[in-house]
């Protein structure tokens, strides 16, 4: 376990758990750090355009970030 006063290094992987989908982004925890928190923009989903959020992301679902 991480110590929960730190961070993920800059382009380190994390795993995620999606707890909230907005069309803008999904907002996740980060399993890995104790009550972190993320968000992660539209324009990261996928490559290309995304037009509905919700075909690439749920509640709930595992991601790594």
């Amino acid at each position: 376990m991480v110590s929960p006063y730190e961070f993920p290094e800059e382009s380190e992987l994390v795993v995620c758990s999606v707890t909230n989908v907005k069309s803008f982004g999904a907002f996740v925890n980060l399993d890995e750090y104790d009550g972190k928190e993320g968000f992660i923009h539209v324009a990261e989903v996928a490559t290309g355009w995304v037009k509905y959020i919700r075909d690439h992301v749920r509640e709930g679902q595992k991601v790594v970030c």
